[in-house]
């Protein structure tokens, strides 16, 4: 019944048709790389990010020959550029290089800026580097200023390493 949580076992719930899939990053069978859904033909695997602190998970899911991954919000590691290789659309979080401008905007000193970054996200040159390591078909990124004065420098961060396609997702 939609609107309602069915619980059908400690570790799936859904809501309508919606399906959510519980899982520990650290118990036995779900570490880096574990597979979290394997069904009808379908594959998800995570491995832990850092955003901040651990917690955060990256996912990959294969589907009749085509891979999606997704890092969601954290920092760059090579847990993503080892299970996102050669995925079709590679997915993460991007946060460019513009401190200083950032800050003036923001109202914020320059050094919470450059913490906020180097602890929590992916900076533009990074991304641009794991894009180049996974070499998916797509590259897009997320949780990021979608402006127009920032937008080609943005562009220019990813395009320092990677080359091949590239599209920008739903911004903040």
């Amino acid at each position: 019944m939609f609107g309602q949580i069915q619980k059908s076992n400690p570790a799936f719930w859904t809501l309508g048709l919606i399906v959510i899939l519980l899982f520990g990053c650290n118990q036995s069978g779900q570490e880096n790389g574990g597979v979290v859904y394997e069904k009808n033909g379908v594959k998800v695997i995570h491995w832990q990010r850092s955003h901040a602190k651990d917690g955060a998970s990256g996912y990959r899911l294969d589907w009749n020959g085509m891979c999606f991954v997704w890092t969601g919000d954290g920092r760059p590691s090579k847990l993503d550029i080892k299970y996102a290789k050669g995925c079709d659309l590679y997915i993460t979080e991007l946060q460019p290089e513009v401190v200083e401008i950032n800050s003036g905007v923001q109202g914020v000193p320059p050094f919470l800026g450059r913490y906020t970054i180097d602890t929590h996200h992916t900076p533009g040159y990074a991304a641009g580097y794991l894009a180049n390591q996974i070499k998916p078909r797509m590259f897009m990124t997320t949780h990021m200023n979608f402006d127009p004065f920032l937008n080609e420098e943005t562009v220019a961060e990813v395009r320092e390493h990677w080359k091949g396609p590239y599209h920008f997702g739903a911004p903040d």
